[in-house]
């Protein structure tokens, strides 16, 4: 039996084919055909740069799309990596004269009519810009990369330049939420009413099923983690946090501010904020949900002060991702945006917080003992269990651990790339895994974060160790983070103990049956510190 054929075409390829030898190609393709877009090489350090090359494929993938059908786009990783659309013809001849437009062969012969389809081509793409919103879209999750990066350039431009003052007062009056880098997803179409979200969070509507939406579209690979009802405690001197019974966070308190005066300039400040209102009530009748849950869609006036006051607070039970809800909708925010407690920040909050300490002594109070033998694994056991770790905690689109231990690998003993989510395409996450088993602590000096960053491209940062986690080190990972950009993560022996207690399937897979049987000696009135229960917070980026 003959193996099939696929096909996988590019610019470069189609240039060099008249429309007869693309029709050929297409005919005796007996599998799916893949179109490569090439991505960006370099650096691209303006936003609207990077908004123009994901605008520049979703064109393309957009008027192909009526000459195919089974038409998708793979997961995209970075407007660095090339854009895969994979489909199957159903009008051959339309396609193959689509693509030979899209990419026109030069001809020396003929240069005039050569730069002649380039304009008429030029012209097509910048009213396909032009009219975006108003389109039914194939690829609404290309847009939204195209948008956001849009909404990041333009405050760039308006940060630098003092003349455009009427164009972005002309652009906010009719596009208000993004003043405060939002926009209105174009998903928002394929699911009924507008949502709206921005490189950080999401703001969805009141009586809208969030965890369906999470399922559909907030990145998660397997299953959504689960979500429970969290409290919310400021104190003096400290940042507030989020906790319940399993997880605790610091409250991203900026960020739900940023996402609630957006909500509120939206629907009750704002030139359009009659229309916006009115528009989303009669989408949330549409779907059947009960208008008096939403009190302001009813009557618009609601007490300035008692707007914003936040009602409701879930937190998945990783933490992972915090869900705050008040009077005019619900915000959603993901590990970008929600921090750990470092270590030694916790003995602050140990002196004053009689109802967190009680609800994280009742769980620790009935557990087996968590510390785990450190000192039975060697270092490549190590990287194969942080490898582990990694899979479970961030269902990774690609992941690589790169190698044996001790190899040359550049800093980089695993490479993984986040599943990206509306709003935000994935991440490329650069993990330095150190082996400790005296429980001496890891200092900056031994761990390389800015070359491999550099190196390798790298838009996020994490360092897993069996030790505890030296201030240089907190430092130095805060610093690269804030200079370049970038996110960062960090996984000591408490957070990998506390998430082997979770998930003891790999528990027992690394340190066996020891585990398994080795009970807690401690009474009732013997608690594990705060210290140690506050660094048990989410795996989420600082």
């Amino acid at each position: 039996m003959s193996q099939e054929i696929s096909i996988t075409l590019n610019p470069s390829q189609i240039r060099q084919c008249s429309c007869d030898d693309l029709c050929h190609i297409l005919e005796n393709a007996k599998q799916d055909i893949i179109l490569e877009i090439p991505g960006e090489e370099g650096y691209l350090y303006s936003s609207l740069d990077q908004a123009e090359v994901f605008c520049g494929a979703l064109f393309i993938g957009e008027k192909i799309a009526e000459f195919c059908e089974n038409i998708y786009v793979k997961e995209i990783l970075s407007y660095r990596e090339p854009i895969y659309f994979s489909f199957q013809p159903n009008n051959i001849p339309g396609l193959a004269k689509q693509l030979a437009w899209l990419f026109p062969f030069c001809d020396l012969d003929s240069d005039d009519d050569y730069h002649d389809l380039l304009d008429d081509l030029e012209n097509e793409y910048l009213d396909f810009r032009h009219n975006l919103e108003s389109r039914i879209l194939k690829f609404p999750e290309i847009a939204d990369f195209y948008l956001g990066n849009c909404v990041e350039g333009q405050q760039e431009s308006a940060d630098n330049c003092n003349n455009e003052e009427e164009y972005f007062r002309e652009l906010h009056s009719k596009y208000p939420e993004q003043i405060h880098y939002f926009w209105r997803s174009f998903l928002s179409n394929e699911i009924g009413y507008d949502f709206y979200v921005s490189q950080k969070s999401w703001i969805v509507p009141l009586g809208v099923d969030i965890k369906e939406l999470l399922k559909r579209y907030g990145g998660f690979k397997n299953e959504v983690p689960d979500l429970e009802a969290a409290e919310y405690l400021s104190l003096l001197n400290c940042p507030p946090i989020a906790f319940q019974n399993k997880n605790l966070i610091i409250f991203p308190e900026s960020d739900v501010y940023q996402a609630q005066k957006c909500a509120e300039y939206m629907w009750f400040e704002s030139p359009e904020c009659d229309k916006i209102r009115e528009n989303m009530r009669a989408k949330i009748i549409q779907l059947g949900i009960d208008i008096t849950t939403i009190p302001f869609l009813l009557n618009s006036y609601i007490n300035q002060e008692n707007r914003t006051q936040i009602q409701k607070i879930l937190l998945s039970i990783e933490g992972d991702v915090l869900i705050v809800q008040d009077r005019i909708a619900q915000y959603v925010l993901f590990p970008k945006t929600l921090k750990k407690i470092k270590p030694e920040d916790g003995e602050k909050y140990l002196e004053s917080i009689s109802k967190l300490s009680e609800s994280l002594r009742t769980l620790i109070g009935r557990t087996t003992d968590i510390a785990c033998p450190w000192d039975k694994l060697d270092d490549n056991q190590f990287e194969e269990l942080c490898y582990d770790v990694v899979n479970y905690r961030h269902q990774p689109s690609k992941i690589l651990k790169m190698g044996k231990s001790r190899s040359r690998d550049g800093g980089r003993d695993i490479v993984f790339h986040t599943t990206g989510r509306a709003g935000q395409p994935p991440v490329k996450w650069i993990v330095q895994c150190k082996l400790i088993r005296d429980g001496s602590s890891l200092a900056g000096s031994k761990v390389q974060v800015a070359d491999p960053v550099d190196q390798y491209g790298a838009g996020g940062f994490c360092v897993m160790t069996s030790g505890v986690i030296d201030s240089t080190l907190y430092d130095k990972l805060e610093g690269v983070a804030r200079n370049r950009g970038i996110e960062i993560d960090w996984w000591s022996r408490l957070e990998l103990e506390r998430f082997l207690a979770r998930h003891t399937e790999l528990r027992d897979r690394y340190f066996g049956k020891e585990m398994e049987n080795k009970k807690s000696s401690h009474s009732e009135n013997v608690q594990l510190s705060l210290l140690d229960i506050l660094d048990n917070s989410s795996s989420g980026s600082s």
